[in-house]
């Protein structure tokens, strides 16, 4: 019990620390997600810049999934194939993170190609990442009478007073990422927008915790194949004040310490406020400070972007598992990386087109409180689906097709 109440009140103090930036702010370092997290992790919890830290499994548990069972496990499953038709006609507003990052500008392409089989105008002014700008599109969309606002990646205080324009003017709003007003770690308040929901929850924290599971489960599968004893790992937590990867890292540390006791894990990370400078610098001291690594663990493709690559891909170390943007996935063409995730949570291009379906879902008079999944699970990337370079990720749903005949009847 005062293990739980720790957490919940490092939980808060994490996401007020956190509040003040947008959580575009955070896609922009991190070309990920926003938010902010809880953690069990000491070396995490007060959200400074973490040391580098040395910790080995204490269980003997263990799992001996191969690579194939490891990705057999993580689901993907597709969206709820029920659903109105298409509500078209309708100008919606999509309110990104900075068209410069290649997540965020991959969002807005997704949803435009979904947009054009729903009939809608969509309109995307570059936010560059600003909350200012974040704040003045939104005001834009309402005086244009937008049908409906999409946010990308913005928790709700810092666009508050423009989301409570947009409610009093009836027009519905989707934030995929974003932690609404309503959250407990905002002391309360109204809810101003909706959530997609993934996995049978619109609890994004829950569902990165999830992810870390899968990550580790599927790091270990590679290890295995690999033949690596003992594995030294480094990990680079590249959001060590962010709730989302604060949570996907607990979870991730803790399946890692239960199922591989031999493996002894260093963590190299650092706070999103740091990046680039001098979060560079703090993980690649913490990768040089421990010369028998031959893994690293690292969730977002920025970090590969950097000068870090260097030290990542060192002596020919198993990595995993990025997030299944362009640095991970020319990786996997060259063969220095067996396997990637196919995005933060589900692969990018079906996030995008949930986000419509979710709107499209709204703009029909389906009740907010009791909208169904959007897909679940999650996908990985290899050399038999990374794709073409600048194509999406190959995924094992066919979600696209499920889409289009719930919305347009063939």
């Amino acid at each position: 019990m005062e293990r739980h109440v720790e957490r919940r009140a490092i939980t808060r103090r994490l996401i007020r620390k956190a509040s003040c930036a947008s959580a575009a702010a955070v896609i922009a370092a991190a070309l990920a997600v926003a938010g902010c997290g809880s953690s069990s992790s000491e070396d995490q919890s007060t959200g400074s810049s973490p040391a580098s830290t040395s910790q080995t499994g204490t269980s003997a548990s263990g799992t001996t999934q191969t690579l194939a069972e490891a990705k057999a496990a993580a689901r993907l499953e597709g969206p709820t194939p029920t659903g109105p038709r298409a509500v078209s006609g309708k100008r919606i507003w999509w309110v990104g993170c900075g068209d410069k990052f290649e997540a965020c500008a991959d969002g807005v392409r997704y949803f435009r190609d979904a947009g054009k089989i729903l009939g809608w105008t969509v309109e995307a002014p570059d936010t560059q990442g600003s909350t200012a700008i974040q704040n003045q599109v939104i005001r834009t969309a309402i005086a244009a009478k937008a049908d409906a606002i999409v946010i990308e990646s913005v928790d709700c205080p810092p666009i508050k007073s423009a989301l409570q324009a947009a409610k009093a003017a009836g027009i519905p709003v989707v934030d995929l990422f974003g932690l609404n007003c309503d959250n407990p770690a905002f002391d309360g308040g109204p809810s101003l927008f909706v959530s997609p929901r993934y996995g049978g929850t619109t609890d994004v924290a829950r569902l990165f915790a999830d992810r870390g599971v899968s990550d580790a489960r599927v790091m270990l599968a590679v290890l295995r194949e690999k033949g690596v004893e003992k594995p030294e790992v480094a990990y680079v937590n590249s959001g060590a004040d962010q709730v989302f990867w604060v949570a996907y890292w607990d979870k991730w540390t803790e399946f890692m310490k239960e199922n591989c006791p031999d493996c002894r894990l260093n963590n190299a990370g650092f706070n999103v406020a740091q990046w680039p400078n001098p979060g560079t610098q703090i993980a690649q001291t913490a990768l040089n400070a421990h010369p028998g690594t031959n893994a690293v663990a690292y969730a977002s493709d920025f970090v590969l972007a950097s000068s870090l690559a260097g030290p990542i891909f060192a002596r020919d170390k198993v990595v995993c598992c990025g997030d299944g943007l362009t640095q991970s996935r020319d990786k996997i063409r060259s063969g220095g990386m067996e396997i990637a995730n196919s995005g933060t949570l589900l692969p990018w291009e079906m996030m995008s087109w949930g986000v419509a379906s979710t709107v499209n879902r709204l703009l029909a008079g389906e009740d907010p409180e009791r909208l169904p999944n959007e897909g679940s699970g999650f996908a990985y990337v290899d050399r038999e689906n990374v794709g073409e370079p600048g194509s999406p990720v190959r995924v094992p749903v066919d979600f696209k097709a499920i889409y289009t005949k719930m919305w347009t009847g063939r």
